[in-house]
């Protein structure tokens, strides 16, 4: 599909873990190296599965004449799933989302790419285990 927005996954985990590690340095000065560096994984992951879920979520079901770019495929998800309003579906927050969105999540599987440009710094803080499937909190099935 020639409407489909790429996703370079090595960029924006590098914007993400940027993001986080400016945060977590303000927010928790006190923090040693490895503590800092767990939670600023435990700050970003989150968010960077949420785009690559979003990212894939996007490939069966943008459409030439409505790309949903950005969050918008994650919203109309949430629409679909729960009957609420665009304004309602703009308003959640990431971690929101995650909770709305969590059993089709659970159930999503980061792609190659998307692993390959996270693993380094995951494996670095100790937390390699984020993208290993089935050890992860973010890839517990429910059985329903």
């Amino acid at each position: 599909m020639s409407c489909l927005i790429t996703m370079d996954y090595t960029a924006v985990w590098k914007e993400m873990l940027a993001d986080a590690q400016r945060w977590v340095s303000e927010q928790y000065p006190a923090l040693d190296t490895q503590q800092a560096a767990e939670k600023t994984i435990d700050t970003c992951f989150p968010g960077y599965l949420l785009a690559c879920f979003g990212q894939e979520a996007r490939q069966t079901r943008a459409a030439p004449w409505a790309p949903l770019p950005g969050r918008e495929i994650l919203e109309l998800m949430v629409m679909e799933k729960y009957s609420w309003t665009p304004e309602t579906a703009r308003h959640l927050s990431d971690n929101d989302m995650l909770l709305a969105l969590h059993k089709e999540i659970s159930r999503f599987k980061l792609p190659d790419e998307a692993r390959d440009a996270c693993r380094p710094a995951l494996e670095a803080a100790g937390l390699e285990t984020f993208i290993e499937q089935g050890l992860s909190p973010f890839f517990k099935h429910d059985d329903d």
